[in-house]
């Protein structure tokens, strides 16, 4: 692993208690790597229970900082702007190798591939910044970071005929309860899915080459939001699904009737 403050290869780095970051033993301290989280440290403890309780006293228990923490607002860290560009340039370089897009609007028409394009890069990018300022709406710390595994097999999807888009995540720490957690993992399939509602609402007052690529981004955007309600493992189905079941069940039949809405539309192209 490397350090994110100086990019020295650290085989044990230190992970800093407020931003979540890695660093080599030199720049380890908050003050040394500029932590944006530092304030953090600033936020007075819930005093702990005594261990013999009064009698005739109610006690509940709170999740969470024992006053308002300040909140930092929506803001990005010069580190995760580089991450996303390079995310951003993946999944274009992605979306450019799919044939089928080639084959439907036809290469010569460069504006209409770029358009292309930029509705299947949109889908992604905006999924993870739902969740990062949803998270972050709700006072966590959230950034946008890559993983190396996942830009090495974007980056073999380039030429592979198969596609696996997964570059990165949004990191999020700090203390929130079950509903917040539900909420920003929600976040990102339903902004999936009302992308592929006005692509699918514009492609009707469009002409027909403009027509096609809309309902792939809708197709596309459906797509992405069903397979991410995966109720397993880190997807977004199963925070959704054990914060709130009938909110689940919800969103992934609307996604699943648009995705049978739409796909009559690509059969005929």
């Amino acid at each position: 692993m490397y350090c994110q403050r100086c990019g020295r290869e650290e085989p044990l780095p230190f992970r800093c208690p407020f931003c979540g970051g890695y660093f080599c033993a030199e720049h380890r301290l908050p003050e040394i790597h500029d932590c944006t989280e530092a304030w953090k440290a600033k936020i007075p403890r819930q005093p702990e229970l005594g261990l013999t309780p009064a009698p005739n006293v109610t006690y509940s228990y709170r999740y969470g900082w024992a006053a308002p923490a300040k909140r930092p607002g929506f803001w990005f860290s010069p580190t995760e702007i580089m991450h996303v560009l390079i995310g951003v340039g993946l999944v274009s370089a992605v979306g450019l190798s799919l044939r089928r897009s080639f084959l439907i609007i036809g290469v010569q028409n460069m504006s209409l591939v770029v358009f292309a394009v930029a509705l299947f890069t949109l889908g992604f990018i905006l999924h993870e910044l739902a969740h990062k300022f949803t998270a972050q709406l709700f006072g966590l710390w959230a950034e946008c970071r890559l993983s190396t595994l996942g830009v090495g097999i974007t980056a073999i999807s380039i030429l592979s005929p198969v596609k696996f888009i997964a570059p990165g995540m949004v990191l999020i720490a700090g203390v929130a309860r079950a509903d917040i957690i539900g909420r920003v993992a929600l976040a990102g399939p339903a902004t999936n899915l009302v992308l592929a509602f006005v692509a699918l609402l514009s492609s009707f007052a469009v002409p027909e080459g403009l027509r096609q690529v809309l309902e792939i981004g809708c197709w596309v955007n459906t797509y992405m939001a069903l397979f991410n309600l995966i109720p397993f493992g880190d997807f977004d189905g199963l925070k959704i699904f054990r914060w709130n079941k009938a909110a689940w069940a919800l969103i992934v039949m609307l996604a699943i009737a648009l995705l049978m809405y739409v796909s009559p539309f690509l059969s005929e192209i």
